[in-house]
């Protein structure tokens, strides 16, 4: 997926790292390199003079200094960080993308971010964005997702319900609400039990379905305007459900597919 297809970016302040590992110009760069192992750091310390940013060291400079064959411990780090020092002034504007652009044009994966006086603010890097465009993905696939199964389910011609463990209706289709003659608000103050046949013990039918997580079979609709439906129907219990994209639903919600049968055709 393109990084600039997402349209949420948070600012680029709600992901800025204000705890990164600073060090002062006169620090050894041995010190600086023993500071980054035992803090277990991103790959990087930041230079500082008071608060006022100086420049960046990272683990590039370290396997370059080391093939110069340079005296770590004698060499300070202001004589090795690159200048003028990389980093994007914070004006309140900016979101992630414009973080993440400006690295690639610098090529760089560690961006230190300061305020209009210079001063340091914090850090962001490609690890964090990597990390946050994966999250996006994730979220923007099951948004699609949803949107996919919620047109399924509004425009399906068979009636689609789905009731709670106590077997009251959370959500209907407009096709249920046709095929049972009440409005999606009726609806969905009713229970499973007020549509069945009196004589029909619907207690203990709808325990045997949430032990066995699945029921099919034959259905007479009893409709509020004292008309009958002869249907077919399928449930599942959405823990039970083989489809992913289903049992995202939350747990403790039933699914019922159900139409007219061929009794029931016949029988108009």
């Amino acid at each position: 997926m393109e990084t600039s297809s997402f349209k949420n970016w948070p600012a680029l302040e709600e992901i800025v790292d204000r705890t990164s590992l600073q060090v002062t110009p006169d620090t050894s760069v041995l010190e600086a390199i023993a500071l980054m192992s035992r803090e277990q750091a991103e790959g990087c310390v930041l230079v500082v003079d008071g608060a006022q940013f100086v420049g960046i060291f990272t683990g590039r400079d370290v396997v370059k200094l080391i093939g110069a064959g340079t005296d770590l411990s004698q060499t300070k780090i202001e004589q090795v960080i690159a200048q003028p020092a990389i980093s994007l002034t914070l004006t309140g504007c900016e979101n992630v993308l414009t973080a993440l652009s400006f690295m690639r044009q610098h090529r760089i994966r560690y961006l230190p971010l300061v305020d209009e006086r210079g001063q340091l603010v914090g850090l962001v890097t490609q690890e964090q964005i990597d990390r946050l465009e994966e999250q996006l993905e994730r979220e923007t696939a099951f948004q699609q997702e949803q949107n996919y199964w919620q047109a399924v389910f509004e425009n399906a011609l068979d009636a689609i319900t789905i009731a709670d463990d106590e077997g009251r209706y959370v959500d209907a289709n407009p096709a249920a609400c046709a095929l049972f003659g009440v409005s999606r608000e009726e609806l969905l103050r009713s229970r499973v039990a007020d549509f069945a046949d009196p004589n029909i013990d619907v207690a203990q039918m709808w325990q045997q379905f949430l032990q066995q997580g699945q029921m099919s079979g034959d259905f007479c609709l009893h409709r509020p305007d004292g008309t009958t439906r002869e249907t077919e129907f399928n449930a599942i219990a959405l823990w039970a459900a083989p489809s992913r994209s289903i049992a995202n639903v939350v747990p403790g919600l039933h699914l019922s597919i159900c139409a007219i049968s061929a009794k029931g055709r016949g029988s108009k």
